[in-house]
């Protein structure tokens, strides 16, 4: 049983070196910064407070500039935040990182800013969006903090005004709610501009234009074709990110998934999961994966997994990531082999099919371009590959002598072993030091002890496959000896 993998990563077909994923562009790595979005139109390097286009035949960047989404023409600084989540609307895009938003709706002509300007609002605080269903899902606002001051002065007309009977008062919404769009996204900017959410884009001095006291929006939310859901939990919702059919949404206390319905009217329906109000995430970073399967990291430090059938199961590796709860945590998901690399700044962690193992690299992101990834990352801790075998006694409790060890790989070059070893448990714990292998992978050690671990380790890291270890020893304590004796060979 292994106790400890570094820049190793279990596979079906045994233990394999973890191949560093290639970092396209340089740039001064500031843990969780810059992460490398890809969209459908455009490719985006992301920092604290800044983003740049990315060119993917040259890797080279250009800044952006961020205007105010409503002073037009006047420069908005980003104000900084967490790790960025990322909506895709091909020509549109919208950035999130949990204390502004970023927009380019270049596709949406009836903004009242330059259309090919890039702005940033963050008067109406929201933690995560995603696109789902052609629809757009925001959530994770402050609770009294939606309504900003345009939007109070058009719920003052229309309460005011004599057709507004059925409303005398405009509830917060909570954080625990999301906003869903229409399906094309076309009433996104209802959002941040309550005038267009009133009045739509129709000339006001047609007669069929909507008004204030006659306002677009509220006929779309009360058919279902956009507005609010409130999920079943209390605490704020931090990720939204779609799943198969479903789109999961994580909170602070609690996850959920919506689901898109066509009858009687297009629209959004909540389903509870069985773990609904019971496990939360605690930040905007601890969950990965994509529309086949999420997993994420709960309050207490769990790792679950989910799939696009909405079954969800239990991983653990609770003693690894518990102590990471604090930490700004970042899960990425590589698709090709399948794996997803759970990072900060100071750890890092590959999930396989088959388990668990440490690595050295720690990517922010990862995309697909040309057929290969390529990552953002940080690299920290030996640059080695380590394997430890958990301690072993090979079922007798009596003094042995380890004559040599062998082991069988794929590479044996600059492989080197050391033994640990131990006469009783709570006695003196004695290592060797590293050795290096033959070119039969044997090491020679002549070691005697009750206890043994075994330690492999590369430097730098190879890419090689251990397959076996076969352990040759005798017994020392003849009190244990029945019989003929001959020396013995153990395989781990």
């Amino acid at each position: 049983m292994l106790v400890k993998s570094m820049n190793f990563k279990p596979k079906s077909f045994g233990i394999v070196v973890h191949e560093d994923m290639n970092t396209p562009i340089v740039a001064t790595m500031d843990w969780p910064f810059p992460q490398l979005i890809k969209g459908s139109s455009v490719t985006l390097l992301c920092y604290e407070d800044s983003i740049k286009s990315v060119n993917e035949s040259t890797w080279a960047t250009t800044d952006i500039s961020t205007y105010s989404i409503y002073q037009t023409g006047d420069l908005k600084n980003i104000s900084a935040g967490g790790v960025w989540h990322f909506v895709d609307m091909g020509e549109s895009w919208l950035l999130f990182n949990g204390e502004c938003v970023v927009l380019n709706l270049a596709s949406l002509r009836y903004m009242s800013t330059d259309p090919g300007n890039v702005v940033v609002m963050n008067d109406i605080v929201m933690k995560t969006g995603c696109l789902y269903k052609g629809r757009v899902i925001l959530g994770g606002f402050d609770t009294g903090g939606f309504w900003n001051t345009d939007w109070d002065n058009f719920w003052a007309q229309y309460i005011s005004s004599k057709i507004a009977s059925d409303v005398t008062e405009h509830r917060e919404i909570s954080q625990s709610t999301i906003w869903y769009s229409s399906i094309g996204g076309g009433d996104l900017a209802f959002v941040f501009y309550p005038d267009y959410a009133a009045k739509g884009y129709i000339d006001p001095d047609t007669g069929d234009a909507h008004s204030y006291t006659k306002p677009l929006f509220l006929d779309y939310w009360r058919r279902g074709q956009s507005g609010f859901l409130k999920m079943p939990f209390q605490g704020r919702v931090l990720v939204a990110k779609e799943l198969g059919d479903y789109c999961i949404i994580y909170g602070t206390d609690g996850i959920a998934a919506v689901k898109h319905y066509t009858q009687p009217t297009p629209t959004l329906g909540l389903i509870r999961l069985p773990l609904s109000g019971e496990i939360g995430i605690p930040d905007r970073g601890f969950v990965g994966g994509d529309i086949r399967q999420h997993i994420f990291v709960d309050t207490k430090g769990v790792l679950w997994s989910i799939d696009a059938n909405l079954n969800i199961k239990k991983l653990g590796y609770e003693e690894f990531f518990s102590p990471m709860l604090s930490d700004e945590l970042v899960i990425t998901h590589n698709p090709d082999e399948d794996e997803y690399h759970i990072c900060t700044d100071s750890v890092g962690y590959v999930l396989t099919n088959e388990g668990l193992g440490e690595i050295n690299q720690r990517p922010t992101s990862v995309i697909h371009s040309g057929g290969e990834l390529q990552c953002m990352s940080v690299f920290g801790g030996e640059n080695a590959s380590i394997l430890t075998v958990d301690w072993i006694d090979f079922g007798i409790r009596a003094m042995k002598r380890i004559e040599n060890i062998q082991v069988g790989a794929s590479s044996l070059h600059n492989i080197q072993l050391s033994l640990e070893r131990r006469y009783d448990m709570s006695e003196e714990l004695y290592t060797s030091e590293y050795i290096a292998l033959n070119k039969l992978g044997i090491a020679t050690l002549m070691k005697t002890g009750v206890d043994f671990r075994i330690n492999l380790k590369a430097v730098p890291k190879l890419n090689t496959s251990i397959d076996t270890m076969d352990v040759r020893w005798k017994l020392q304590d003849k009190r244990f000896v029945r019989g003929a004796y001959v020396s013995q060979t153990s395989s781990e």
